[in-house]
């Protein structure tokens, strides 16, 4: 119940004005983009898809500027925005708290290496995120972030046998400038299979991009 209202609020926040509005449209038309692929919709927005999720639009960073990291992240989640990334490896944010999240998957054939295991890049990817969203989790009003070091130790091999694998992300300490994190990655039966420290640099947003006018 209170993460439902939590999630109420937010929605609130992100509609309360006419502006605001079409912010919240432009989040639900991604949000059936992500169900229904290939579809018009996707074709209408196929020239700025890049720059508006991967590179944050001037209208969703215009919404999700108001809030703190994890309000962003809870915000995001009621409404079903998934960074591509996540979308192509099918890996899912299953548990948001501050200072820690949990990622799962399940690994199939799509991201083997020539010598018949998971690739060492898809273990990577999930800690990377776990490590990353956990600070994320963690960010004050106006702040963003980006990591510097990713050292990553694997453990066991992954197969497409070895899911649903699970990565656990935490913030050990955070300053203003510098965090750290680190991660664990199990398989279905809870065995460590991979682990990582990461270093993030804490920096303040860029300045709000004004909207764009037409002139008459």
């Amino acid at each position: 119940m209170h993460y439902i209202a939590r999630a109420a609020r937010l929605g609130a926040l992100l509609v309360s004005d006419e502006t605001q509005w079409s912010n919240f449209s432009r989040l639900e038309r991604y949000r059936s983009i992500s169900k229904h692929p290939g579809t018009q919709a996707e074709a209408d927005v196929s020239d700025s898809r890049t720059r508006e999720i991967g590179g944050a639009s001037s209208d969703l960073l215009a919404t999700l500027s108001e809030l703190d990291g994890y309000d962003q992240l809870l915000a995001m989640r009621a409404h079903g925005i998934t960074a591509p990334m996540l979308q192509t490896l099918k890996l899912e944010l299953t548990k948001l708290d501050r200072g820690q999240v949990v990622f799962e998957g399940s690994p199939d054939r799509s991201v083997y290496n020539p010598i018949g295991t998971v690739h060492g890049g898809y273990a990577a990817t999930l800690l990377d995120s776990a490590c990353g969203i956990a600070v994320h989790s963690k960010l004050r009003i106006g702040q963003t972030y980006t990591t510097l070091e990713l050292k990553v130790s694997f453990q066991r091999a992954l197969t497409q046998k070895s899911g649903p694998v699970r990565a656990e992300g935490r913030v050990i300490s955070m300053g203003g400038r510098a965090a750290f994190a680190e991660a664990t990655l199990t398989d279905g039966e809870g065995r460590l299979c991979a682990s990582a420290t990461s270093t993030l640099l804490i920096y303040e947003s860029p300045a709000r991009p004004k909207a764009e006018t037409t002139e008459q």
